[in-house]
């Protein structure tokens, strides 16, 4: 149930800190957007821990386009209205918000296809029969390596280090509030969980955060790492959480 069903448990558990979730953005703050009958409040019924990576995105599109960068891609959308499809692997996920957004703001009037998972999205990328995608940076570099794909922005604030030629979307000229934003993984309590427990948990998880192994553990799964402690993470969800609504609304997309 695209993860609910984890972060449900945690919400009705104990808040001793011995039950938590690691869970997406979407999880713990998104999909009270999507869902009208999210079984748990994000804000009432968790207590956000801390920040442990963030997933920014890759955009992608078939090598058999003459597209090289995103201002190729916006002409080339331009003089394909409505004859374009970019994909995602799932309606409401993050690759679907992203690129919907993406449509919107380059006026590319592209449909939608939705796939059960990534890999059967990638698959069609490459063989054309989809022109544009999202994907992430744990699947999407293998195929720009092999010139399957080709990689022409990244969400986020900064370029990523797996692929460091690729420009943000800001440096692109796609200066937008979500796409500047990134998913991210975060670890939460049950709310009611006392605020020195919280604190604990906060720290040790601090301390984890600077292992070599655990930040290569964390690069692997292609992501970033990127440690925020309790007071950080609720400011970015107080200041992403709006932007997603929003983005929400405007993509009519609902999982109930």
């Amino acid at each position: 149930a695209a993860g609910n069903l984890g972060v449900d448990a945690v919400a009705k558990a104990p808040p001793d800190g011995y039950t938590l979730t690691v869970a997406l953005s979407s999880n713990l703050m998104i999909n009270q957007f999507l869902y009208t009958k999210l079984p748990y409040h994000p804000e009432k019924d968790l207590k956000l821990v801390a920040k442990v990576a963030e997933a920014p995105l890759v955009l992608a599109v078939s090598s058999h386009l003459n597209v090289s960068n995103v201002a190729d891609l916006r002409k080339y959308m331009q003089s394909h209205k409505g004859k374009m499809s970019y994909g995602s692997w799932g309606v409401g996920t993050i690759s679907h918000l992203s690129a919907s957004r993406l449509n919107d703001l380059l006026g590319g009037d592209m449909a939608h296809v939705a796939y059960r998972g990534e890999s059967p999205m990638i698959n069609d990328l490459v063989a054309g029969n989809i022109q544009v995608s999202f994907v992430t940076g744990a699947q999407a570099p293998q195929f720009i390596a092999a010139g399957r794909l080709k990689a022409i922005g990244v969400t986020g604030p900064a370029r990523l280090a797996a692929l460091p030629d690729v420009p943000t979307l800001s440096e692109a000229g796609v200066n937008d509030p979500l796409l500047r934003a990134v998913g991210w993984v975060g670890v939460a309590a049950p709310a009611g969980t006392p605020a020195p427990i919280v604190d604990r948990l906060a720290t040790e998880i601090d301390k984890a955060m600077r292992k070599p192994d655990v930040q290569k553990r964390i690069r692997d799964l292609g992501w970033a790492p990127s440690y925020q402690g309790p007071d950080d993470i609720a400011a970015t969800y107080r200041r992403e959480a709006p932007i997603w609504k929003e983005v929400v609304r405007q993509s009519g997309a609902k999982l109930d």
